[in-house]
């Protein structure tokens, strides 16, 4: 519900317990994240880092590839067909 109740206070008016969401992988670049990142049509998802590379990843969290940059890398990578 929005607002967390009737009343739009924002809390939850039951515990959450297991139902929090936890992280299910974690990758690591080699610097900083400073974007979102971005999931393409067949489920690979795209990161952008501040270590001068652009990582393709499995949706369970595996390299698929990565590619260097004469840069960091600042922006939300961009999928096209």
């Amino acid at each position: 519900m929005f607002g967390g109740d009737l009343a739009n206070t924002g809390r939850v008016p039951h515990p959450l317990g297991a139902a929090a969401p936890k992280a299910l992988w974690e990758f690591k670049t080699g610097g900083p994240v400073a974007s979102g990142p971005t999931v393409g049509p067949d489920g690979t998802i795209y990161v952008a880092s501040h270590d001068k590379h652009l990582y393709a990843l499995s949706s369970d969290g595996v390299l698929k590839w990565k590619f260097a940059s004469d840069d960091r890398i600042w922006s939300t990578p961009a999928v096209a067909e």
